[in-house]
Protein backbone atom coordinates (compact mmCIF):
# COMPACT_ATOMS: atom_id res chain seq x y z
CA UNK A 1 0.00 0.00 0.00
CA UNK A 2 2.98 2.57 0.83
CA UNK A 3 4.53 2.06 -2.63
CA UNK A 4 1.36 2.49 -4.40
CA UNK A 5 0.67 5.61 -2.51
CA UNK A 6 4.58 6.39 -3.58
CA UNK A 7 4.10 5.59 -6.71
CA UNK A 8 0.86 7.54 -7.02
CA UNK A 9 2.66 10.85 -5.26
CA UNK A 10 5.43 11.01 -7.42
CA UNK A 11 3.93 10.60 -10.61
CA UNK A 12 1.47 13.36 -9.53
CA UNK A 13 4.90 15.84 -8.87
CA UNK A 14 6.37 15.14 -12.07
CA UNK A 15 2.96 15.09 -14.01
CA UNK A 16 2.84 18.97 -12.35
CA UNK A 17 5.42 20.58 -14.90
CA UNK A 18 4.24 18.38 -17.54
CA UNK A 19 0.79 20.01 -17.46
CA UNK A 20 2.06 23.80 -16.94
CA UNK A 21 4.68 22.91 -20.10
CA UNK A 22 1.48 22.14 -22.24
CA UNK A 23 -0.48 24.77 -20.93
CA UNK A 24 2.67 27.56 -22.24
CA UNK A 25 3.47 26.10 -25.69
CA UNK A 26 7.02 25.44 -26.91
CA UNK A 27 8.64 24.24 -29.88
CA UNK A 28 8.10 20.24 -31.22
CA UNK A 29 10.02 17.73 -29.05
CA UNK A 30 12.29 15.68 -32.16
CA UNK A 31 14.66 14.17 -29.89
CA UNK A 32 11.83 13.14 -27.78
CA UNK A 33 10.21 11.47 -30.33
CA UNK A 34 13.35 9.62 -31.53
CA UNK A 35 13.71 8.44 -28.10
CA UNK A 36 9.65 6.37 -28.53
CA UNK A 37 11.06 5.02 -31.85
CA UNK A 38 12.87 1.36 -30.31
CA UNK A 39 14.62 1.20 -34.17
CA UNK A 40 15.22 4.79 -35.01
CA UNK A 41 18.85 5.99 -35.94
CA UNK A 42 19.84 7.40 -32.30
CA UNK A 43 22.60 5.80 -30.40
CA UNK A 44 21.40 5.58 -26.75
CA UNK A 45 22.39 4.08 -23.28
CA UNK A 46 19.30 3.74 -21.00
CA UNK A 47 19.78 2.97 -17.35
CA UNK A 48 15.97 1.54 -16.31
CA UNK A 49 15.70 0.65 -12.41
CA UNK A 50 12.41 -1.23 -11.95
CA UNK A 51 11.43 -1.49 -8.15
CA UNK A 52 8.44 -4.10 -7.75
CA UNK A 53 6.91 -4.61 -4.25
CA UNK A 54 3.59 -5.53 -2.37
CA UNK A 55 1.23 -8.61 -2.51
CA UNK A 56 3.65 -11.78 -2.28
CA UNK A 57 6.64 -9.97 -1.84
CA UNK A 58 5.53 -8.74 2.06
CA UNK A 59 7.48 -6.06 3.19
CA UNK A 60 10.46 -7.34 0.89
CA UNK A 61 11.10 -6.05 -3.08
CA UNK A 62 12.53 -7.49 -6.25
CA UNK A 63 14.86 -4.29 -7.66
CA UNK A 64 16.17 -5.18 -11.06
CA UNK A 65 18.95 -2.51 -12.61
CA UNK A 66 18.76 -2.75 -16.49
CA UNK A 67 21.82 -1.66 -18.83
CA UNK A 68 19.92 -1.36 -22.08
CA UNK A 69 22.36 -0.05 -25.16
CA UNK A 70 20.94 0.43 -28.55
CA UNK A 71 23.53 0.46 -31.50
CA UNK A 72 21.89 1.36 -35.16
CA UNK A 73 24.45 0.23 -38.06
CA UNK A 74 23.50 1.41 -41.59
CA UNK A 75 24.12 -1.85 -43.85
CA UNK A 76 23.51 0.03 -47.11
CA UNK A 77 20.95 -0.15 -49.75
CA UNK A 78 18.87 2.05 -47.39
CA UNK A 79 18.68 -0.16 -44.73
CA UNK A 80 19.67 -0.57 -41.29
CA UNK A 81 20.37 -3.39 -38.18
CA UNK A 82 19.41 -2.17 -34.66
CA UNK A 83 20.84 -3.91 -31.60
CA UNK A 84 19.52 -3.74 -28.65
CA UNK A 85 21.28 -5.49 -25.40
CA UNK A 86 19.74 -6.21 -22.29
CA UNK A 87 21.62 -6.88 -19.20
CA UNK A 88 20.08 -6.97 -15.75
CA UNK A 89 21.47 -6.96 -12.45
CA UNK A 90 19.04 -8.31 -9.95
CA UNK A 91 18.47 -7.91 -5.94
CA UNK A 92 16.12 -10.43 -5.28
CA UNK A 93 14.58 -12.36 -2.36
CA UNK A 94 15.75 -15.74 -1.85
CA UNK A 95 14.00 -18.45 -0.31
CA UNK A 96 15.92 -18.88 2.95
CA UNK A 97 14.87 -14.85 3.69
CA UNK A 98 18.55 -13.60 2.29
CA UNK A 99 18.83 -11.86 -0.93
CA UNK A 100 20.04 -13.09 -4.34
CA UNK A 101 21.88 -10.68 -6.09
CA UNK A 102 23.94 -10.53 -9.25
CA UNK A 103 23.69 -10.09 -13.19
CA UNK A 104 20.74 -12.20 -14.81
CA UNK A 105 20.55 -13.55 -18.41
CA UNK A 106 21.36 -11.01 -20.89
CA UNK A 107 19.07 -11.09 -23.93
CA UNK A 108 20.21 -9.31 -27.49
CA UNK A 109 17.43 -8.39 -29.95
CA UNK A 110 18.83 -7.51 -33.12
CA UNK A 111 15.87 -5.78 -36.38
CA UNK A 112 16.09 -5.26 -39.24
CA UNK A 113 14.60 -1.78 -40.73
CA UNK A 114 14.62 0.75 -43.06
CA UNK A 115 17.13 3.62 -42.65
CA UNK A 116 14.29 6.37 -43.88
CA UNK A 117 11.21 4.81 -42.78
CA UNK A 118 7.48 6.21 -44.48
CA UNK A 119 4.95 6.91 -41.95
CA UNK A 120 4.61 3.10 -40.44
CA UNK A 121 8.40 2.46 -38.86
CA UNK A 122 8.60 -1.31 -38.38
CA UNK A 123 11.51 -3.69 -37.90
CA UNK A 124 11.83 -7.32 -37.38
CA UNK A 125 14.71 -9.73 -36.92
CA UNK A 126 16.00 -12.55 -33.85
CA UNK A 127 16.41 -12.55 -30.26
CA UNK A 128 18.76 -14.30 -28.29
CA UNK A 129 18.81 -15.29 -24.58
CA UNK A 130 22.48 -16.44 -22.86
CA UNK A 131 22.66 -18.27 -19.89
CA UNK A 132 24.39 -15.61 -18.17
CA UNK A 133 22.92 -15.23 -14.91
CA UNK A 134 24.85 -15.59 -11.44
CA UNK A 135 21.62 -14.36 -9.56
CA UNK A 136 20.36 -18.37 -8.88
CA UNK A 137 16.47 -16.41 -8.36
CA UNK A 138 16.89 -15.14 -11.58
CA UNK A 139 18.93 -18.31 -13.53
CA UNK A 140 17.64 -20.58 -16.59
CA UNK A 141 20.57 -21.71 -17.74
CA UNK A 142 18.89 -22.47 -21.09
CA UNK A 143 19.91 -20.61 -24.54
CA UNK A 144 17.15 -18.95 -25.87
CA UNK A 145 16.32 -17.70 -29.16
CA UNK A 146 13.06 -16.38 -30.73
CA UNK A 147 11.46 -13.41 -32.99
CA UNK A 148 11.31 -10.04 -31.76
CA UNK A 149 9.02 -7.15 -33.90
CA UNK A 150 8.04 -3.68 -33.75
CA UNK A 151 5.58 -1.41 -35.64
CA UNK A 152 4.67 2.02 -34.67
CA UNK A 153 3.29 5.64 -36.06
CA UNK A 154 4.18 8.93 -35.19
CA UNK A 155 1.34 10.98 -36.50
CA UNK A 156 1.42 15.14 -34.86
CA UNK A 157 2.04 14.84 -31.12
CA UNK A 158 1.15 10.72 -30.78
CA UNK A 159 3.76 8.20 -30.90
CA UNK A 160 1.53 4.31 -30.86
CA UNK A 161 2.97 0.99 -31.69
CA UNK A 162 3.90 -2.14 -29.73
CA UNK A 163 7.42 -3.99 -29.15
CA UNK A 164 6.54 -7.86 -29.66
CA UNK A 165 8.98 -11.07 -28.84
CA UNK A 166 8.85 -14.87 -28.38
CA UNK A 167 11.60 -16.72 -26.75
CA UNK A 168 11.84 -20.36 -26.38
CA UNK A 169 14.70 -22.70 -24.98
CA UNK A 170 17.47 -23.86 -27.68
CA UNK A 171 19.64 -25.79 -25.76
CA UNK A 172 19.90 -25.73 -22.04
CA UNK A 173 19.95 -28.20 -18.95
CA UNK A 174 17.53 -30.73 -17.46
CA UNK A 175 17.18 -28.48 -14.31
CA UNK A 176 14.12 -26.29 -14.34
CA UNK A 177 11.35 -25.39 -17.05
CA UNK A 178 12.31 -24.29 -20.50
CA UNK A 179 11.69 -21.03 -21.39
CA UNK A 180 8.82 -20.21 -23.74
CA UNK A 181 7.75 -16.54 -23.17
CA UNK A 182 6.02 -14.11 -25.14
CA UNK A 183 5.96 -10.24 -24.32
CA UNK A 184 3.92 -7.51 -26.09
CA UNK A 185 4.64 -4.12 -24.88
CA UNK A 186 2.14 -1.10 -26.07
CA UNK A 187 3.07 2.24 -26.20
CA UNK A 188 1.26 5.68 -26.38
CA UNK A 189 3.00 8.83 -26.32
CA UNK A 190 1.53 12.40 -26.66
CA UNK A 191 4.72 15.19 -26.76
CA UNK A 192 3.92 18.25 -25.16
CA UNK A 193 6.47 21.01 -25.33
CA UNK A 194 9.54 21.82 -23.95
CA UNK A 195 10.42 18.22 -24.27
CA UNK A 196 7.80 16.85 -21.53
CA UNK A 197 6.06 13.19 -22.58
CA UNK A 198 3.05 12.15 -21.50
CA UNK A 199 3.06 8.24 -21.62
CA UNK A 200 1.83 4.43 -21.03
CA UNK A 201 4.17 1.33 -21.89
CA UNK A 202 3.55 -1.29 -19.69
CA UNK A 203 5.01 -4.55 -20.76
CA UNK A 204 2.27 -7.84 -20.48
CA UNK A 205 4.21 -11.17 -20.16
CA UNK A 206 3.01 -14.75 -20.75
CA UNK A 207 5.35 -17.48 -19.35
CA UNK A 208 3.15 -20.55 -21.13
CA UNK A 209 5.43 -23.02 -19.06
CA UNK A 210 4.13 -21.27 -15.81
CA UNK A 211 0.41 -22.42 -14.31
CA UNK A 212 -0.14 -18.50 -13.75
CA UNK A 213 0.82 -17.71 -17.34
CA UNK A 214 -0.15 -13.51 -17.64
CA UNK A 215 1.07 -10.65 -15.64
CA UNK A 216 -0.49 -7.39 -17.04
CA UNK A 217 0.70 -4.07 -16.06
CA UNK A 218 -1.54 -0.69 -16.05
CA UNK A 219 -0.21 2.98 -15.22
CA UNK A 220 1.38 5.50 -16.95
CA UNK A 221 4.21 8.06 -16.22
CA UNK A 222 5.99 11.12 -17.80
CA UNK A 223 9.35 11.98 -19.29
CA UNK A 224 11.81 14.98 -20.00
CA UNK A 225 14.59 15.86 -22.17
CA UNK A 226 17.57 17.83 -20.29
CA UNK A 227 21.21 18.03 -21.17
CA UNK A 228 23.37 17.28 -18.21
CA UNK A 229 26.33 19.51 -19.06
CA UNK A 230 26.57 18.84 -22.71
CA UNK A 231 25.12 15.16 -22.57
CA UNK A 232 21.25 15.12 -24.03
CA UNK A 233 19.69 12.74 -21.24
CA UNK A 234 16.31 11.38 -21.51
CA UNK A 235 14.45 10.76 -18.03
CA UNK A 236 11.48 9.05 -17.01
CA UNK A 237 9.38 8.05 -14.20
CA UNK A 238 6.57 5.00 -14.88
CA UNK A 239 4.29 4.00 -11.75
CA UNK A 240 2.41 0.50 -13.23
CA UNK A 241 0.02 -1.81 -10.92
CA UNK A 242 -0.36 -5.72 -11.82
CA UNK A 243 -3.83 -6.29 -12.51
CA UNK A 244 -2.93 -10.12 -13.10
CA UNK A 245 -0.14 -11.48 -12.19
CA UNK A 246 1.56 -14.86 -10.31
CA UNK A 247 1.00 -15.84 -7.33
CA UNK A 248 4.68 -15.01 -6.42
CA UNK A 249 4.84 -11.48 -7.69
CA UNK A 250 4.42 -8.46 -6.29
CA UNK A 251 1.78 -5.96 -7.83
CA UNK A 252 3.56 -2.57 -7.53
CA UNK A 253 6.37 -1.32 -10.37
CA UNK A 254 8.11 1.69 -10.22
CA UNK A 255 10.25 2.53 -12.76
CA UNK A 256 12.78 4.88 -13.39
CA UNK A 257 15.47 5.10 -16.27
CA UNK A 258 18.03 7.20 -17.68
CA UNK A 259 18.66 7.57 -21.34
CA UNK A 260 22.08 9.04 -22.50
CA UNK A 261 21.76 10.25 -26.19
CA UNK A 262 24.06 10.64 -28.86
CA UNK A 263 22.02 11.59 -31.54
CA UNK A 264 25.08 13.72 -33.49
CA UNK A 265 27.00 10.36 -34.16
CA UNK A 266 24.20 9.23 -36.30
CA UNK A 267 24.08 12.45 -38.70
CA UNK A 268 24.14 12.08 -42.46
Amino acid sequence: MRSSRFGCAALLLCATPAITAAQSGGGDSDLAKQTQNPVAKLISVPLEFEFVSGMALGGQSKNTLTLKPVLPTVIGRGNMLVWRTLVPFVNAPAADSSRARGVGDITEQVFFTPEHPGRVVWGFGPLFSFPTASNSSARTGDWGMGPAAVVLTSPGHWTVGALLTQTWTISGDDDGKDINVFTVQPFIHYNLAHGYTISTAPTLKANWQDSDVWTIPLGAGVSKIVTLGKQPTHLSLYYYNCVVRPSWAGNSELKLTASFLFPALEKD
